[in-house]
């Protein structure tokens, strides 16, 4: 599976079922609530919930344009701030959609074998699923995948990490920066650089 975000395109090994969360039309009417959500959320072989962020703070070059244009880090306690508000507002709308699909009379009698399904990608499957996941701190992951220029202060991911951590304890998973390096997980998710046109 690959899918483009932030100037990156993604490929996701097998066993992942990939929701882009912000394309996803659960979102266009959760966000409209005030709630804003991380770029993923992830099924890694219906086991686990992983929830990615991605921040490419590398400068892009526009070849037609002829023109290179810097992007510039925000302080790492305002991103720290920024991931630990998605990755909240994100569980909330996983819980949201599935309270939402229990109002309705067939899903819950449904609901039992929906784990079962052969039809994985299907919505009800996924949030269903996604819901059941988040339910427990052990199967849920949350990954801030970081890209940075060169010339970017060296200690920024040390900061990042130290803002970051202060909000393990509000119930949240602890949140994995990399940028491919060291991901919690046996397979590699992939990430190259578009080519501006």
């Amino acid at each position: 599976m690959i899918i483009r975000e932030g100037g990156l395109l993604f490929t996701f090994g097998k066993g992942w079922i990939v929701k882009k969360y912000d394309q996803h039309r659960y979102y266009r009417g959760l966000s409209g609530a005030g709630l804003k959500g991380v770029d993923f959320i992830c099924l890694r072989d219906r086991q686990e919930l992983v929830l990615i962020e991605v921040k490419n703070y590398t400068s892009r070059h526009n070849y037609a344009m002829q023109k290179t244009f810097l992007v510039n880090t925000i302080p790492p306690d305002e991103l720290a701030l920024t991931v630990q508000q998605k990755l909240t507002d994100t569980l909330l709308a996983i819980d949201a959609v599935y309270q939402y699909y229990r109002r309705g009379w067939i899903f819950r009698q449904l609901q039992p074998l929906i784990r079962y399904w052969p039809w994985s990608s299907f919505d009800r499957y996924f949030w269903t699923k996604a819901y059941q996941l988040a339910q427990s701190p052990t199967t849920v992951k949350a990954i801030l995948w970081l890209e940075l220029d060169a010339d970017d202060p060296k200690d920024y991911i040390t900061q990042l990490d130290i803002q970051l951590s202060r909000y393990t304890n509000d119930g949240l998973p602890k949140i994995k920066i990399t940028n491919g390096d060291n991901l919690p997980f046996d397979e590699a998710i992939v990430a190259h650089r578009i080519l501006e046109n």
